[in-house]
């Protein structure tokens, strides 16, 4: 459990370096689903792996959590 916490915690410190400003900058326009959805539960995450294709995730609602 304990290294759930540690990966949502970095993974939320990456999202507010790399899309803090694109977030900012969209609240006025509508935000589409990303092809990653429905992963707002644990049990709908998608695995990222290591030195592969990098996944781009989308927060298209208010509310919308996206698990890895």
């Amino acid at each position: 459990m304990r290294h759930h916490l540690l990966l949502r915690t970095l993974f939320s410190i990456i999202l507010a370096l790399l899309i803090g400003p694109a977030v900012i900058a969209s609240t006025s326009r509508t935000i589409t689903p990303d092809s990653y959805e429905p992963d707002d539960i644990p049990a709908q995450a998608k695995v990222i792996v290591i030195n592969d294709v990098p996944q781009h995730h989308n927060f298209d609602h208010a509310g919308d959590q996206d698990w890895v």
